[in-house]
This record gives C-alpha cells, sequence and structure tokens, in this order.
C-alpha cells in the first residue's frame, strides 16, 4: 500500500513506514531488517529508538539502514524534526520508520523522499502462518482450531498467541475455540484494553462502537453520516489493523468477494475484527435504545445504492427488518 509525497531531492531512496498497532510485529520486522546481510563494501545497519536519535541529532557515517523504531513516541514538533533529520541523509541511505499511526501529510512532505507505507495487513500472519506458529510456539496441531484461530485474530501476531491457551485447550474444537475468543473474558481482552484501546480517541471509539452494534462501515457513509473525523478514523483504524475486510466475510465459507474496478476505499466495507470486537462488547456500554437500529437501516440504504446488496441485508437483520433483508437479496 503506497502513500506520500514524490520525493524532491532526485535520486533519494524511499521512506518505508511500518504502520501497526501494537502487537503486529512492528519491531520484530525492524530487527529481522538488522539481521539482512550487508553487502561487500556497503554500510551496516541502525536500529534505534526515535527519541534516542533525536537525542543525538545525527546519524553518523557509515550507516547504510536507518532503522527507527518508536515514531509515534514523538509529538508533532518532534516528527518534523525527525523528518528533516530522515530528509538530509545521504541519498542512499534506507530508512524505516516504525509507528503505531500513520505520519500525517507534513511530515511525509518533510520527508522530500518517496513513502511506502506497509500497514498492519502486510504484517498480519496469513492462515497457513497462523498454524505454523501454533504448531511450533504452542503444539496446537488441529488445521481446524488454527483456522478458527486466525478467523478470530486476523492474524494479528500477539493476539495469536494470547488465543494459544484457549487454542491448545484439552479437546477443544473450532467450535470451541470460536466460542471462547469470542466471549468477555477472551484471553484478548484485557491486553487490547490496555494496549490499544486506551490509546485510542473518542471519535475512533465511537467508530468501533458503531461498527461492532451495528455492521460494517466505509469512510463515505461514516463521512455523510458523522463528519470527515469519523471518515479519517475509519481510515487509520483499518491501516492499523482493527478493521479489516467485510465482504470476504458476507460471501460464504472460502469465498472472496470479486474485486470491483470502480471501488475506491470510500466505499469499502470493514468489520472489526472479532477479537477486538469482543473487546470492545465487554469494555464499552451498548448504544441507547434504537440508535442500532437507526444506524443500520440508514447503513443497509446507503450499502445497497453502492450495489452491496448482501451487506445492506444483512445491515437489515440488524435493524429487525427480515422481510426486507430478503428482498433485496432476492
Amino acid at each position: 500500500m503506497a502513500a506520500g509525497a514524490r520525493s524532491t531531492s532526485g535520486g533519494a531512496r524511499g521512506v518505508v513506514v511500518l504502520v501497526a498497532a501494537p502487537g503486529y510485529g512492528r519491531t520484530t520486522a525492524l530487527e529481522r531488517s538488522v539481521e539482512e546481510p550487508t553487502g561487500p563494501g556497503g554500510a551496516g545497519p541502525l536500529l534505534v529508538g526515535a527519541r534516542a536519535l533525536l537525542a543525538a541529532g545525527a546519524v553518523g557515517a557509515g550507516v547504510g539502514r536507518l532503522l527507527v523504531d518508536d515514531v509515534d513516541h514523538l509529538d508533532d514538533p518532534d516528527l518534523t524534526t525527525l523528518a528533516g533529520l530522515v530528509a538530509d541523509l545521504p541519498p542512499d541511505v534506507r530508512v524505516v520508520l516504525a509507528t503505531t499511526r500513520p505520519l500525517d501529510a507534513a511530515v511525509r512532505t518533510a520527508l522530500r523522499r518517496p513513502v511506502l507505507v506497509r500497514c498492519a495487513a502486510d504484517l498480519a500472519l496469513t492462515v497457513e502462518g497462523t498454524a505454523r506458529v501454533l504448531r511450533e510456539d504452542h503444539g496446537v496441531t488441529d488445521l481446524d482450531v488454527a483456522d478458527a484461530v486466525h478467523a478470530a485474530t486476523a492474524g494479528w501476531p500477539l493476539l495469536v498467541h494470547l488465543a494459544a491457551d484457549v487454542a491448545a485447550t484439552p479437546g477443544a474444537d473450532a467450535a470451541y475455540v470460536r466460542a471462547r475468543l469470542a466471549a468477555a473474558d477472551s484471553p484478548c481482552r484485557h491486553w487490547l484494553a490496555d494496549r490499544v484501546l486506551t490509546r485510542l480517541d473518542a471519535v475512533a471509539l465511537d467508530v468501533l462502537d458503531r461498527a461492532v452494534r451495528v455492521g460494517p462501515v466505509a469512510p463515505g457513509l461514516l463521512r455523510e453520516v458523522a463528519g470527515e473525523q469519523a471518515a479519517e478514523a475509519v481510515r487509520v483504524l483499518t491501516v492499523t489493523g482493527l478493521l479489516g475486510p467485510a465482504e470476504p466475510l458476507l460471501s460464504g465459507p472460502g469465498q472472496a468477494a470479486a474485486p470491483r474496478a470502480e471501488d475506491d476505499t470510500d466505499v469499502v466495507p470493514v468489520a472489526v475484527v472479532p477479537a477486538v470486537a469482543a473487546a470492545v462488547r465487554a469494555e464499552r456500554a451498548p448504544l441507547p435504545p434504537g440508535a442500532a437500529t437507526s444506524a443500520a437501516r440508514s447503513a443497509a440504504d446507503w450499502f445497497r445504492a453502492r450495489g452491496r446488496h448482501l451487506l445492506a441485508a444483512q445491515l437489515l437483520r440488524v435493524a429487525d427488518e427480515p422481510l426486507a433483508a430478503a428482498r433485496v437479496v432476492v
């Protein structure tokens, strides 16, 4: 997923920005980059925290790869300072920045290099990767159980490890794992509450509430009903891995929704990662009576007008209108 401004410094190498919520393996990705071999005569890597780099004020000679962790710990003025430091590096130095929130446009521009964003979806474990982690690290060999863990966590690496205790329960099958990871006492709940939900602002939490209690959302839908900040929150929550593609869930087992050439991210529906949804339900008060029904009805109309008939039917069922839902898909 690419984003950002064009370079204004000739042939300078681009900046890779790893953007994902805690537990997606940003630091692990940086550490693996350190281990990449350096060619004969090539300059070596430097892995450093963002604050330590700013305290140093410069990057020493002989650094060929600059890997900066915890960029999200910086405030806006310090982010601008960091961007200026990166912009002043020799053009052949590779730069990777790791953060839990996207860089804003002003910071990307100040980098004066092309920016390539690798988001949570790029860092998440695949179905096969989830099965391998459960097998090699936790002794869980049942592939149906591994599939259930992946479906609940979307491959969020730390959540996979937290879910492993459930998966390793003697006699556990896929149905048991699904039920436990959706429960209020899910092993993922407290970590998500402490490390993820508490770091979100009120707008992002409201978006998650709506997506959990009502159904999938899209930036364009939230812009119409709640304003531009809510639309931007959908994008940020998607990039960082709390929201993910909704339509494969609507297409039946093993079937992904067919891509649409006319789609853009403004209208593509996204849903809450199931383990996150369980934590939101446990930690947040429900919507006021009638609010979910009204929101579901208006969302159904919005998605139906854009050709998302299965999703519209799902939302109409949330709105307790089963006959209308049936008519949508006939």
